[in-house]
């Protein structure tokens, strides 16, 4: 996956791009080892950090991106090794013109899909959309609840078990909220002093999924305090995602 460049991915989808990179380290270790050595230098630091747990180490292109550069001249070496090899040095270097081709057709490829979709997911749509509408339909003295709590000691489910969709919305939730969001508050400390609404929200996902007799007697609690919910909606995303909004009427 650290080498999945220009494309690649998992179950043999980088091998091309690895045995040029593997050409190219080739023929920097006969002729320019400072360099390769340069080059390499990020990947023990890493394999330490993976083996005391630190780093995620090799899992996603995503969490390599400093090695992106070292890949792509690693790659673009072998190329050039691979042109020379077969046409020689002098047509190599007038075919290098037409070997840049394919990778302009990829990044203008990726700039018309991203124009066209401009998004990750068909499930960030709706969950940005969700919130944007509770963010359209609450005023300044509404307050936002949110069942996950950033306390790992907590008893309501803590935000990071819901990973990197969570964490989108997460990010979407303080995007839009109209004042202080309440994190997984506990319901003996819920008060009715807002001036507005209380809107609770809950999250799901197929990486977890938070227990529903647990949420179920959370909002009863909510309404011991602020009186019984005046709408309940649910809202079923793409790959089980869910988002739940129960309303708590005005006081």
């Amino acid at each position: 996956m650290m080498l999945a460049y220009p494309n690649g991915g998992h179950s043999g989808g980088s091998t091309v791009s690895f045995l040029l990179a593997v050409a190219g380290a080739v023929v920097l270790w006969r002729s320019r080892r400072p360099v390769l050595a340069l080059l390499l230098s990020p990947l023990p630091l890493m394999f330490v950090a993976a083996a005391l747990e630190k780093y995620p180490y090799g899992a996603s292109a995503r969490m390599a991106q400093h090695v992106a550069p070292a890949a792509c001249m690693l790659i673009g070496s072998g190329i050039v090794c691979v042109l020379r090899k077969v046409l020689g040095a002098r047509p190599a270097i007038r075919v290098l013109t037409l070997a840049v081709l394919p990778f302009l057709a990829v990044v203008l490829g990726g700039v018309i899909r991203d124009i066209a979709r401009p998004y990750h997911s068909r499930a960030d749509v709706i969950a940005r959309d969700v919130i944007a509408q509770l963010s359209d339909e609450s005023t300044p003295g509404d307050r936002w609840l949110v069942f996950a709590s950033r306390d790992r000691d907590a008893q309501i489910p803590h935000f990071e078990r819901f990973v990197g969709m969570g964490g989108r919305l997460h990010f979407q939730i303080l995007s839009e909220a109209p004042g202080p969001v309440q994190w997984g508050l506990e319901p003996a400390r819920i008060s009715d002093a807002a001036r507005g609404r209380t809107w609770l929200i809950a999250y799901g996902n197929r990486v977890f999924e938070p227990d529903r007799e647990q949420l179920d007697a959370y909002v009863r609690q909510v309404s011991t305090a602020l009186g019984e919910p005046g709408i309940v909606r649910r809202h079923e995303l793409p790959d089980g995602e869910w988002i739940e909004v129960v309303k708590f009427g005005e006081r």
